[in-house]
């Protein structure tokens, strides 16, 4: 029998592959209710994830309290115990009061029906169970990356242990000490601690502890605060070196314009080898930076290079391989002029009767850090031997890697 509306060709509301899927939820949450779901059990769902929150609330505030005293321990944003938040921007504080208002309205609304009047408002209404859960979702995330200022002092002690292992998870078990939401004071601290602590295990650990925080982060305020900070190291001489070790994606853009100027001129001099051996850049580490420049710097440092490729000695044009297989990083559809140059200039050079230290060069640094610029060099060299003929370097370098299955691991 078909409906007054099926004549209408009206959409549907929604479809499965709109929904959110419930591994989506947090994973505290996650776990805590989906075997109840399971069994058809909506208020023990519910019952059990509020439980996991508050367990996770009480162990973030060292409390044994529970309900609306357990919530109130966290404090407005103004005074708080503890940062939902970061805390430091109006938009970020009153995030913070949404999240403990949310809080709030779970013990009233979940909690506290099901703990004073033995009510079940859940049980056998799916969809309100998981509305209800998409919220301690939500909440659950800010409570796990809620911390303070003692969390952040007691993360980087971690880092300084002296037994402490330099393999990621112990560094990434310390990071998570202070909370996603304190990243900027941490990374801030970490910076500290690094002035005072030079060379040795305990600045690889902060090194490691500093950008493990910077590639899981999105905030821009830490990014900011990074590069205010690393501009202040790399003002001064002494300090230089600390700041170079410090720029990393994101925090280079961040930096003030001196530093940043003193950043093109250290790369400028690295690749004319006018620097003492101390205070001189590695061409790898050089060209890493020179990845992260604004094009317009980028791309006049990388043009000089292009022309120690094309007619400057062995020696050179290797230097100026290893500079710029990591300073030229796009992933494009196509190649980008320079990329394009550059495999021209290399198999030009290349299919010369003894170009081995350009070739070494390449092998050593093959693959390049960018997926489709390997692919275009293949292609490249492809076609200049099809062009120039016999090119016993490019048929040697094409039959080691010219599949993608042959190229070394690393």
């Amino acid at each position: 029998m078909s409906e007054p509306w099926d004549e209408y060709d009206v959409p549907p509301m929604w479809s499965e592959e709109e929904c959110l899927p419930l591994d989506r939820l947090h994973p505290l949450i996650h776990e805590a209710s989906r075997r109840y779901l399971d069994l058809g059990q909506e208020g023990e769902a519910v019952l059990g994830a509020w439980t996991a929150l508050r367990d996770l609330l009480r162990a973030r505030l060292k409390s044994h309290e529970d309900g609306m005293r357990l919530i109130e321990e966290i404090g407005p944003a103004q005074s708080a115990r503890l940062n939902l938040t970061p805390n430091q921007t109006l938009s970020q504080r009153n995030q913070h009061e949404g999240i403990r208002h949310m809080l709030r309205g779970l013990v009233a609304y979940a909690r506290n029906p099901m703990a004073h009047d033995s009510l079940n408002p859940f049980a056998g209404d799916f969809d309100e169970a998981i509305q209800v859960l998409a919220i301690m979702s939500l909440v659950a995330e800010h409570v796990e990356s809620a911390g303070t200022a003692a969390d952040v002092d007691e993360a980087v002690e971690l880092l300084c242990e002296p037994d402490v292992p330099l393999d990621g998870q112990a560094i990434a078990a310390a990071v998570a000490r202070a909370g996603r939401s304190q990243s900027g004071p941490l990374v801030e601290r970490i910076i500290d601690r690094l002035r005072t602590r030079p060379g040795g295990r305990a600045e690889r650990a902060l090194l490691t502890g500093y950008h493990l925080v910077l590639s899981r982060n999105f905030d821009p305020v830490v990014f900011e605060r990074a590069g205010r900070v690393t501009s202040q190291l790399l003002m001064k001489a002494e300090t230089t070196a600390l700041g170079l070790k410090l720029l990393r994606e994101g925090v280079v853009s961040k930096l003030d314009p001196f530093a940043y100027a003193k950043v093109v001129s250290l790369v400028r001099i690295a690749l004319e080898g006018g620097a003492s051996d101390e205070d001189k850049l590695a061409l790898p580490r050089a060209g890493q930076l020179a990845a992260l420049m604004l094009q317009k710097d980028r791309d006049r440092l990388a043009r000089t290079q292009l022309d120690a490729i094309r007619s400057g000695a062995g020696e050179e044009a290797a230097k100026a391989v290893h500079f710029l297989v990591r300073a030229l990083p796009e992933d494009n559809p196509e190649p980008t002029a320079i990329q394009r140059a550059f495999i021209q200039a290399t198999a030009g050079r290349l299919c010369r009767s003894d170009e081995s230290e350009l070739d070494e060069a390449l092998r050593a640094d093959f693959p390049f850090p960018s997926m489709s610029f390997n692919l275009y060099l293949l292609e490249g060299f492809r076609k200049a031997k099809s062009e120039n003929g016999d090119c016993t370097r490019l048929d040697a370098f094409l039959a080691d890697f010219g599949s993608v299955n042959r190229w070394p691991r690393r």
